[in-house]
């Protein structure tokens, strides 16, 4: 069973873990079965958080501002959750497509202070990119889902291993919560390829190599966005993510760049226009890569970014 070797990793209990075909099924199943008549998101997020809603949910924006670097505001939040009075809110973390992050100690301080909200939606699926303090270590908040029980935490396993294909994601809730969606057509919804997969994330010897890549990864990544941000005609918002926000700065519109990285460097980024609350045309997010590939990326966008 799927859920009990992953309650193993996670040290959860094996009813508290719903499986899902990719972290999207996950949202979908919660927006159409626990999610009621207001939800509340960030701006810019993942879309689907929005997209997948109800007809009869009402969607609610927490805009958040370029000004700002993107930087969530806990108290214009909770005024807001508090006018608004929403059954659902959803708070990425490290948020998608900017990479901002709220530390675990405070997110746990959000969760004491949305108690009242029936539904607390965390999606974590780049966590594993989020370090705090001077390490190299992260913290999810999946273990508070014993303390909160309106608290549900997702998180897909493509971002951070690779394996979009298999379509592979997980949430952890209340057992209760994770009844009523087996209860509703979520029984048998993952693949062999998923299953094995999983199998093997539950090796400690798999742990311990993939350990070590994920810190090789992130030195590599810091030292690749701080020599992206020096790249003039870029703006580079700060990021806990394995990717980067830019904004161009100049006449290039962020589609032109997109075709020149593809055609002439054989580099795939992607642009931002279909994302709410950023300017069209002029964003677009930029993923790190291995040590020679944020080289040759590096190389490619002082050539062509101007």
């Amino acid at each position: 069973m799927i859920a009990a070797k992953l309650g193993r990793v996670l040290d959860l209990e094996t009813d508290s873990i719903f499986v899902g075909n990719g972290a999207v099924e996950i949202i979908q199943a919660l927006l159409h079965r626990l999610t009621g008549d207001k939800i509340l998101v960030n701006l810019p997020t993942f879309s689907p958080y929005y997209e997948f809603a109800r007809p009869d949910t009402k969607v609610v924006f927490n805009v958040l501002h370029k000004e700002d670097d993107f930087r969530f505001d806990p108290q214009a939040y909770l005024e807001l959750v508090r006018r608004e009075r929403p059954d659902t809110l959803v708070l990425i973390n490290p948020n998608n497509p900017d990479g901002g992050y709220i530390t675990h100690d405070f997110m746990v301080e959000l969760l004491e202070e949305l108690r009242s909200v029936p539904n607390v939606i965390v999606d974590e699926s780049f966590i594993h990119f989020a370090c705090e303090g001077h390490g190299f270590s992260y913290r999810s908040v999946a273990d508070e889902v014993r303390r909160f029980p309106n608290l549900t935490v997702v998180k897909s396993m493509s971002k951070d291993f690779g394996v979009a294909g298999i379509r592979a994601g997980y949430a952890v809730m209340a057992p209760d919560r994770v009844r009523k969606l087996l209860d509703n057509g979520y029984l048998w919804n993952s693949s062999g390829m998923a299953e094995y997969f999983f199998d093997l994330y539950s090796r400690p010897d798999f742990q311990e190599r993939y350990e070590r890549e994920r810190v090789r990864f992130i030195r590599n990544s810091r030292k690749f966005f701080d020599a992206l941000a020096k790249i003039e005609g870029l703006r580079v918002y700060p990021t806990s993510a394995n990717f980067a926000l830019v904004e161009l700065q100049n006449d290039l519109s962020a589609e032109e760049l997109v075709c020149r990285l593809l055609i002439r460097r054989g580099i795939y980024t992607r642009t931002c226009d279909d994302k709410k609350g950023l300017e069209p045309g002029k964003f677009l997010r930029i993923a790190a890569r291995n040590r020679p590939e944020n080289s040759y990326i590096i190389r490619s966008l002082r050539r062509l970014a101007r």
